[in-house]
């Protein structure tokens, strides 16, 4: 046989995230905290984890964990919808059905949107194919497989590069670009792609940071100076209840601003490197 010289890799900084140190010395990462391990093209990280063994269907209902990870053994059935402050992972499918995060979103088969179906993520989205998908995410989107007539938003890049790797129809608007193996079809389906419009989506995202962010001031507000949930067990029945809601408010919220926050330094990265913003087609144009 013939040897065949390696490529040359390239240098990866990662940050340390939640629940995770690093050590220069040895340049390790340990995490100090039990849960499941994420690695995203920024940082690594270790989340608290809420496992549903199944489906997401009428026995489980929605699913939300605004403090942690969420991982589907089964499939997201239509008209669900599952909620993480963190990341979600689909081991199976989704169908016309609802996923918000504040990190990434791992979908290991496909996306099949009908007329409410939607992923909208603070990192990156991973698929393994989709049909009719609602996409908006502040990293990269991945697919193995084809996107058909899909609507995707992102201020990183679109890639579907391997040789099922095909974007067809819809709309795509990638900040970073996109690289796909074909793009369009033979057909002469519609396939509108726009690249490198970084300043609207900037804006957009820092309009709603700051909204999010007078929202969760009124709520402490309302909670007063000094709370602690420990008094929550002096007050009376109707008091604890309504302090109750504002304190599951305020978690949503300080979710919702943690992900646009990790959005903006996305989108202001992706605005540093605007030069680089290509497309590459690695197989056929129509």
């Amino acid at each position: 046989g013939r040897e065949l010289a390696p490529k040359a890799g390239k240098t990866v900084n990662y940050k340390v995230g939640q629940n995770v140190t690093f050590d220069e010395a040895t340049q390790q990462f340990t995490a100090t905290a039990d849960g499941v391990l994420f690695v995203s093209s920024q940082e690594v990280s270790v989340h608290n984890l809420y496992d549903v063994p199944s489906d997401v269907d009428l026995k489980t209902g929605n699913i939300r964990n605004s403090s942690g990870a969420v991982n589907i053994r089964g499939t997201i059935r239509t008209g669900f919808k599952v909620e993480s402050g963190s990341h979600v992972v689909v081991e199976q499918s989704v169908e016309d059905a609802q996923i918000i995060a504040a990190g990434d979103v791992e979908v290991r088969r496909g996306i099949l949107h009908g007329k409410t179906g939607l992923i909208r993520a603070g990192g990156s989205v991973k698929l393994g194919f989709a049909q009719n998908a609602r996409i908006t995410c502040g990293g990269d989107i991945i697919s193995s497989g084809a996107m058909l007539q899909c609507q995707l938003t992102t201020t990183g890049r679109v890639v579907a590069k391997e040789r099922k790797g095909r974007l067809v129809g819809g709309a795509t608007d990638a900040c970073g670009g996109i690289e796909v193996y074909e793009l369009g079809s033979d057909m002469g389906v519609a396939t509108l792609v726009t690249i490198g419009r970084k300043s609207s989506q900037l804006k957009e995202v820092q309009q709603k940071l700051q909204t999010s962010n007078e929202v969760l001031k009124k709520l402490v507000t309302q909670l007063g100076s000094g709370f602690q949930e420990s008094m929550l067990a002096t007050m009376s029945p109707e008091k604890r209840l309504r302090m109750e809601d504002v304190l599951a408010a305020k978690s949503k919220i300080e979710a919702t601003i943690q992900g646009l926050q990790e959005q903006q330094q996305v989108t202001l990265s992706a605005n540093r490197n605007q030069d680089a913003t290509q497309v590459i087609i690695h197989g056929v144009v129509h």
